[in-house]
């Protein structure tokens, strides 16, 4: 499973608990966000690709940009 190309623009999806939030779809059919959790600031990359009867998900953790945000956050 390769990870998908995510250009950062310096913005990522904060997490917050119980809120929705809009995924947009790209050319290739699927959607792919960047997220960084609610209560430790761990940063995700998140692909999903809808199917006829069921939503496929991958997540993979970017231990780089967690480590960078961790930092600015001290």
């Amino acid at each position: 499973m390769e990870k998908p190309k995510v250009r950062y623009s310096g913005k990522m999806i904060q997490v917050v608990d119980g809120k929705a939030y809009r995924w947009y779809k790209r050319d290739d059919g699927t959607y792919v966000e960047v997220s960084v959790c609610c209560d430790c600031q761990l940063v995700h990359t998140i692909e999903m690709k809808p199917n006829k009867k069921y939503m496929r998900v991958k997540v993979w953790r970017d231990d780089g940009k967690t480590k960078e945000l961790r930092s600015k956050k001290k």
